[in-house]
């Protein structure tokens, strides 16, 4: 990621454009494991300077745990206190290739619904990403030989959470690079504080039990906005303790 640093830090200069009064915050850097630079709060003036400092100095080393971070994300707004709504921004040069099969992208995912957040990502591809973007139906049997995930990415997280994924470069053999990534990120970032919830009753189930979940237009709205699309949760757990 060395050689994409300045692009890093100025995505990241657009996203705290971004922040605003009464958001709170925390900052965190990963690759084989994940760490805790900044703990959750409401101090702005304390996290833009941190992250400005802390990509200025940052040494790229050892391969990103690119899942393990999204999980990792997950659990520490779990354990804080403080609700709302919550959205994980995360800066990688890849999208999750090659990762550990002990974390998947169903157990990310299950996290993120338990923390109430969505994930959101910006891909700023590395040297080797490109390459490395297999497709799973392929290769299915080197997963099993090499105990290598090959077929869970972060968008894939990402869409099953209501978040997106912004690519500031072509990854074969079918992404293609967002037009205007960095105006992309920003827009992307406005649409999540946009967000809103639905509330329904819901349905009877057991603890552990995966309920899906899709938000479509009427046929009318459809109509009138044909190029629209649904950014949403695609479902949740029926919690172990259901206070329902």
């Amino acid at each position: 990621m060395a050689p994409q640093q300045t692009q890093i830090r100025t995505a990241a200069e657009v996203a705290m454009s971004e922040l605003k009064e009464g958001d709170r915050v925390a900052v965190m850097s990963f690759n084989k494991t994940s760490r805790i630079e900044l703990p959750l709060t409401a101090d702005l003036k304390t996290v833009k300077p941190k992250i400005r400092s802390g990509l200025l100095d940052a040494a790229f080393e050892k391969g990103p745990a690119i899942l393990a971070a999204a999980d990792a994300s997950a659990k520490y707004l779990m354990a804080q206190a403080e609700g709302g709504h919550r959205v994980i921004l995360m800066f990688t040069g890849d999208v999750g290739d090659l990762q550990p099969v002990d974390v998947d992208s169903a157990t990310v995912t299950k996290d993120l619904w338990d923390a109430n957040a969505a994930l959101l990502a910006m891909v700023i591809p590395n040297a080797a990403a490109p390459l490395l973007r297999f497709d799973s139906l392929d290769i299915a049997n080197l997963k099993k030989l090499l105990g290598l995930s090959f077929d869970d990415f972060i968008e894939d997280v990402a869409r099953q959470t209501g978040g997106e994924v912004v690519f500031a470069a072509n990854m074969r053999p079918r992404i293609r690079a967002t037009p205007n990534a960095n105006t992309a990120l920003r827009q992307a970032i406005q649409r999540m504080r946009r967000q809103y919830r639905l509330y329904y009753d819901r349905p009877a189930g057991k603890p552990g039990q995966h309920h899906r979940v899709d938000i479509e237009l009427s046929p009318t709205a459809q109509s009138a906005h044909p190029n629209a699309r649904t950014i949403a949760r695609k479902g949740y757990v029926i919690p172990k303790t259901d206070p329902h």
